[in-house]
């Protein structure tokens, strides 16, 4: 059912429904858009192109076409197209034909074109052209809209236009036109092509025009299949936009021009600066960490490339290398008990060169890590002598991974492994299921001094060829995501060629490029081509790998191959390096910085002073980085180190508790110059001037110094040493530890140990070829020693690495182990220089690098024949942390050597600082005559570690300063460079301490409650002005529960006084006294006396009485007064006087006073008085208040007059010598009848006067004693029955007549003429203290 009058492709809705004979059934709704057949093409017409071509041109239909999906286009000899209408036409059939054209033909912008092929020349065809949609395509009825029919004849034509004209730069004055053929030839071969250039679009600037015509020949296809013709365009106008066009030509004419679409600037890089100057201060007030760096702007033909400068890259770097380390881990699932335990390490440096170690243990210690890695590429025998030597000095360090196992850091110390290494390569030895493995980490990638290019290496190659030429085609590059290639390059592209490309990228500087031809074979298959060598000597560090179009690539033979190769340490499958290539290696401490296009000048700061850093300016523009300029005249600049700024904060104060010393407090400069402060100069002087200073060193923990121990070994006396050992022992911090065996002739250092030559000085040698014995130009007996090994200049040697071994020396004559082989250009004899060879590496058994003790890897013959004095020091576990430094002399006479070795680790003090000694047992040295040789050790310094040098310091250290005297202080910093200038205190200060003891502090009583102190100023008054005095009393002498009082107007000068008040009377106060000045109170001085009691004068004394002794003695009794006025009695005062009122006028005997020591007497007798005549008496006591109270005698008064005798004291008595006697004796009467001693005191009286004119004393009464009388009675109070008296003048007396055997208790009295005394019946001396009877036994009947 069609619906009619619709409108093309507009939506309409539809409702339908069905009905049958019982009615419409549901209505159903739908949607439809009605479409026609479209209408003719328009604009249809066709040109000639050739004699078998055609063009023909068409446009869309007028009115809608969205839905037209193709295009039919016909053409016939006859119009019409019957051909068509009743032959079999297609794309491609001869003479007539119909094409369906859709897709990408038709999906630009019209008109569309068609190109009809396989015509006659000469002949008129017709075309035609319908639009076809879906309706078209479905419609029973040929209902096809054709359009107007439009005719040609075939001709020959001149060329079409080239289809496109592109162009590339390539370089400064070149572009390469990439040029795609004209579509039609005009029916005849293409002869020429005019390519022109010109700044203008238009081509009409006569100034930039030119042209060339190259024939067809002379383009190259840019590939084998592609219509795309390569042309380069050079010696063109640096930065000059030009555009390019191109015409064909054939035997007609030229064809019609293309144009490229844009122009090409030929631009690069720009050049260099012309000039760059380094400005760095040699002095200023901070340290010296920058530099400036000015440059002036490229010039030159092409200074900006072509393109303006957009800005300026700063690099600057430093000279030296980084060491490579490189992390070596064993892990076990089993740790610390792994099932095997066992690996070794790979190392294969060069592409083909690969080399293992031995089993190595998963406890193996560092050391024996290090020796097998340093002895890498040695083998046993070699007549070549020329072994492999891949790995210098290394530092290996062990550490455990807990739980896991162990790790190995190996740092790369020699110049033979300077910058970034390949990876060790770890194998385990155990079976895959143990769970053991050995990984290898680069930690820090080694980098050479001043850095290393990057190499990297682009090979092309014909896989199943012999010839390079097999190859053909174009590659491009591309480099670190750069969005743009480089220009086409031939696989054959010069050296000359690829560089020029690659340094058009934006993103690459400038590179060098090498380039080899490759014919060899890989894998069994034959394979040539071509190999470029790419060194990048403008970017710096590591680099990406060059990235290749290969695309355009194609070979005559089985398959093409382009490789880039990176430059890294990729290792191949047998664990050597893949290729020739290297990484590249940033210089050390690299740095980049980019300033703006006007910036001339820039300063690089956070520089180290004293280091050396080199500079380069580069400018840079839209083509990228150009070359660099160093500065000029010279490359660096070392900034100078230079003396430190004063320290700070300078000030001076008292040292607390010293009289001499002062304490000076300083800080750090603010600027060390640049080098650590070793020290600091610290003077004081009493003017600001300086001019006699008295100063102290405080030196600082950089000023520190080590411990050097000097080790020698020697020879006999022209029998020098050969061979053998000894150890020493290490002594440090209360801890010891012995060295593995040390060989006689041991290097010193570690690196020494692969191998150090040194001339042998004094001496050459003539060297004949094939002759084992060299003759010395002098006696070398003293110079070389049996055993020694020795080279000769490497030139005259046919095997440069030989080594020969001395076997004999005598005067000049050296003979060798084995001949001396010359190389063909030496002449025979000839003279060279003679060198010793120490180290060297070896096998297992002979290697000189030093091992700690292992079974299998280093046997006891190793131990003691190899390393040096570092090694053997430092393999000591704990022992050292930041190890030795060693020197060494020559081999002296005797062939020994000796040895300083400087321990870097701090120095302690005293018995705890390193010792070093030869191990007790250990000297196995051997002479040439078998004698033993000698090793001896000496300590040639103490090193002292300082400590943190800026604070307060008491100075000065070893001098005195005078007290009380103000001094300055000004401290200078000390660096390596020299002295700060001085910063000198805000202000000075004295050295004081407290004051002395105050001097002559006496103490006097007051009253009976007061006490006075009187004193002065002390000595030393501390260097300060005294402020105040103290007096402190108390009743103790230790003066707990003192009490003080302050004195502090002292302003009245000396003698100070202080009353001290308020005490209590008699009680004794100590007291003393202290001075105080700003530093506080001084030591305190005791009063003299030491205390004193508050007192008065004395009471009267007790018990005088008053006796007469004789008849011119009277004689006086005292005692201790009641009251003594609270100060003790000194002396008591006896007067005597015939008047009552002691006021006669007369004089001695009759009328004075005698004073007594109080100590001493308790009486006293007066002698020479006149008998009858009465006298009175009085005593005083006397304290320090003076006299007391006196006290008058009991009688007041008496006379003089005879007295009966004392008593006989100091009685003796012994048995006598018969039986019934007793022998007695005793003393004449001391103290008189009235018992008080003439003077004295009981417990030691003294004797009596003695009479007018002599004589005995008158303890007799005055009168001669006439007798004795002894009694001797049974009883003690003289009862008894059993009595015995008798009489007798002497002082002794046998007594006869008594009971043997009994006991008799004795007495004896005196008498004269008076009549008799008191007995005395005790034995004491004066009888007056008594308490002892005197008995005694008669003397028994002997048995």
């Amino acid at each position: 059912m069609y619906i009619s009058g619709l409108s093309v492709l507009t939506k309409y809705y539809l409702h339908l429904k069905a009905v049958n004979s019982r009615g419409f059934g549901a209505v159903q709704t739908t949607t439809g858009v009605p479409l026609e057949i479209p209408a003719a093409p328009n604009s249809v017409s066709v040109i000639s192109m050739s004699g078998s071509q055609l063009l023909a041109y068409f446009s869309p239909p007028s009115g809608v076409i969205s839905d037209i999906t193709q295009y039919t286009i016909q053409w016939d000899t006859n119009a019409d197209f019957t051909h068509v209408a009743n032959g079999s036409p297609s794309c491609s059939s001869v003479g007539y034909g119909s094409c369906e054209l859709q897709g990408a033909a038709i999906n630009v912008v019209p008109p569309f074109s068609y190109h009809i092929n396989y015509l006659t020349i000469q002949t008129i065809y017709y075309v035609r052209v319908a639009a076809r949609n879906a309706v078209s395509q479905v419609s029973s009825a040929d209902t096809t809209r054709w359009s107007q029919v439009a005719s040609a004849v075939t001709a020959n034509q001149p060329p079409t236009a080239p289809v496109s004209v592109r162009t590339i730069v390539s370089g400064l004055q070149s572009l390469q036109v990439l040029i795609v053929q004209p579509v039609s030839n005009g029916g005849v071969p293409i002869t020429a092509y005019l390519i022109e250039w010109d700044a203008s679009a238009q081509f009409d600037d006569p100034t930039t025009y030119g042209s060339t015509t190259q024939l067809p020949a002379d383009l190259p296809l840019l590939q084998m299949s592609s219509t795309t013709l390569v042309y380069e365009l050079t010696g063109l106008t640096t930065g000059v936009s030009y555009y390019v066009r191109v015409s064909a030509k054939n035997s007609i004419r030229f064809g019609g021009a293309t144009t490229s679409a844009y122009s090409s600037t030929p631009a690069g890089k720009p050049s260099n600066p012309a000039s760059v100057t380094l400005t760095t201060a040699k002095s200023q007030s901070t340290s010296i960490t920058s530099t400036n760096v000015s440059w002036v702007a490229p010039s030159g033909s092409f200074p900006n490339g072509g393109s303006a400068i957009t800005g300026y890259n700063i690099e600057w770097w430093e000279a030296g290398s980084v060491a490579e380390v490189q992390a070596i881990q064993f892990k076990s699932k089993n740790f610390p008990n792994p099932s095997n335990g066992q690996f070794n390490l790979r190392f294969g440096p060069k592409p083909g060169v690969v080399y293992s170690t031995g089993n190595l243990n998963y406890q193996s210690n560092s050391f024996i890590i290090r020796s097998e890695l340093m002895d890498l590429g040695y083998a046993t025998t070699r007549d070549d002598f020329n072994y492999d030597n891949l790995i210098g000095d290394v530092s290996v360090s062990r550490s455990s991974l807990p739980g896991l196992g162990y790790q190995w850091l190996v740092t790369f110390n020699s110049e033979l492994n300077q910058g970034n290494q390949v990876s060790l390569k770890g194998n385990s030895l155990a079976s895959t299921s143990a769970g053991e493995t050995v990984e290898v980490f680069e930690v820090v990638k080694g980098q050479r001094s001043f850095g290393l290019a990057e190499v990297q290496i682009l090979q092309v190659l014909s896989l199943g060829s012999t010839d390079p030429l097999d190859l053909g085609g174009w590659f491009r590059l591309a480099f670190n995501g750069s969005q743009s290639l480089t220009a086409y390059l031939p696989v054959n592209a010069s050296e000359l060629q690829l560089k020029h490309a690659l340094e058009e990228l934006s993103t690459l500087r400038s590179v060098n490029v090498h380039k080899a031809t490759v014919q060899s074979s890989l894998q069994g298959l034959s394979v040539a081509g071509f190999q470029w060598t790419v060194t990048f000597l403008g970017d710096v560090g590591d680099q990406p790998a060059l990235q290749l179009d290969s695309s355009l690539l194609y070979t005559s033979k089985t398959a093409v191959q382009a490789t880039v190769f990176d430059g890294d340490n990729t290792l191949g499958e047998d664990g050597s390096k893949l290729a020739d290539t290297y990484p590249g290696e940033a210089p050390k401490n690299y740095n980049i910085r980019s300033v703006g296009a006007d910036v001339r000048s820039f300063t690089i700061s956070g520089l180290v002073p004293g280091n050396t850093y080199y500079v380069a300016v580069s400018a840079v523009n839209a083509y990228g980085t150009g070359s660099r300029t160093l500065p000029s005249p010279v490359a660096s600049t070392t900034l100078s180190k230079q003396a430190p700024q004063p320290p700070a904060a300078v000030s001076v104060g008292v040292h607390a508790g010293s009289s001499t010393a002062l304490d000076v407090t300083f800080s750090a400069p603010l600027s060390d110059g640049g080098a650590q402060v070793l020290s600091y100069r610290v003077e004081l002087d009493i003017s600001t001037r300086f001019l006699n200073p008295i100063y102290t060193v405080i030196p600082c923990a950089a000023g520190s110094t080590h411990s050097v121990f000097q080790i020698k070994t020697a020879g006999l006396l022209n029998d020098p040493l050969v061979g053998g050992y000894y150890s020493l022992t290490l002594s440090r911090n209360r801890a010891t530890f012995t060295t593995d065996p040390i060989p006689f002739d041991a290097t010193a250092t570690r690196s020494e140990e692969a191998g150090l030559l040194q001339l042998v000085t004094g001496t050459s040698a003539s060297l004949s070829n094939h002759s084992a014995v060299v003759t010395a130009t002098f006696a070398a007996d003293k110079l070389i020693f049996p055993g020694d090994r020795l080279s000769f200049d490497h030139a005259l040697q046919l095997h440069p690495q030989e080594v020969f071994t001395v076997l004999t020396v005598l005067g000049t004559s050296i003979t060798l182990t084995s001949p001396v082989l010359l190389a063909p250009s030496s002449a025979s004899p000839v003279t060279s220089q003679v060198f010793r060879f120490s180290g060297g590496r070896g096998t297992t058994l002979s290697s000189k690098v030093a091992c700690t003790s292992d079974s299998a890897l280093c046997p006891p013959s190793r131990l003691q024949q190899s390393g040096s004095i570092q090694s053997k020091l430092e393999s000591i576990p704990e022992a050292l942390t930041l190890g030795v430094s060693v020197d060494r002399n020559p081999p002296d006479a005797s062939n020994g050597i000796i040895y300083r070795v400087t321990f870097l680790d701090a120095s302690l003090k005293g018995s705890l600082n390193f010792d070093l000694s030869v191990t007790a047992n250990s000297q196995q040295l051997v002479t040439a005559s078998g004698a033993a040789g000698t090793v001896t050790v000496t300590k040639l310094s103490d090193g002292v570690a300082y400590s943190n040098c800026v604070g307060t310091h008491t100075v000065p250290a070893d001098k005195a300063l005078a007290t009380g005297m103000y001094y300055f202080a000004r401290v200078f910093a000390v660096n390596e460079i020299g002295y700060s200038l001085p910063q000198v205190s805000a202000s000075s200060q004295k050295p004081q301490v407290v004051p002395g003891p105050p001097t002559s502090v006496a103490l006097s009583v007051v009253s009976a409650t007061e006490l006075r102190v009187v004193f002065n100023p002390p000595a030393s008054d501390g260097g300060d002005a005294i402020s105040s005095y103290r007096v402190d009393y108390s009743i103790h002498s230790d003066f707990s529960g003192a009490q003080s009082q302050l004195l502090q107007h002292l302003s009245g000068g000396a003698p100070f006084f202080k009353t001290i008040s308020g005490l209590a009377t008699g009680v004794p106060v100590y007291v003393r006294v202290s001075a105080a000045n700003s530093q506080g109170f001084g030591a305190w001085a005791a009063s003299i006396p030491s205390s004193l009691n508050p007192y008065q004068s004395s009471g009267a004394p007790s018990s005088v009485l008053l006796r007469a002794t004789s008849s011119s003695m009277l004689t006086v009794s005292f005692g201790y007064p009641l009251s003594d006025g609270g100060d003790v009695i000194s002396k008591y005062r006896v007067e005597w006087d015939v008047a009552a009122g002691f006021n006669s006028l007369l004089a001695l005997p009759n009328k004075g006073y005698v004073e007594l020591d109080a100590t001493l007497f308790a009486s006293y007798t007066v002698s020479y008085l006149t008998a009858g005549q009465i006298y009175y008496f009085r005593v005083f006591a006397i304290n320090s208040a003076g006299l007391g109270t006196p006290a008058l005698a009991s009688p007041a008064s008496l006379a003089p007059s005879l007295q009966v005798p004392g008593r006989p004291h100091t009685i003796q008595a012994l048995p006598g010598l018969l039986a019934g006697t007793i022998t007695l004796s005793w003393q004449r009467p001391r103290v008189p009848a009235h018992g008080i001693p003439c003077s004295g005191i009981a417990t030691l009286p003294n004797d009596c006067p003695a009479a007018v004119g002599g004589g005995l004393p008158q303890s007799d009464g005055g009168v001669s004693i006439s007798e004795y009388e002894v009694e001797a009675n049974d009883q003690v109070d003289f009862s008894g029955f059993d009595s015995t008296t008798v009489t007798t003048t002497a002082t002794s007396y046998n007594l006869a007549g008594l009971t043997p055997g009994r006991t008799y208790f004795i007495r004896v009295l005196a008498r004269n003429a008076q009549g008799a005394g008191s007995y005395c019946a005790y034995s004491e001396p004066n009888c007056l203290v008594v308490s002892n009877h005197v008995q005694v036994v008669a003397t028994p009947i002997a048995a």
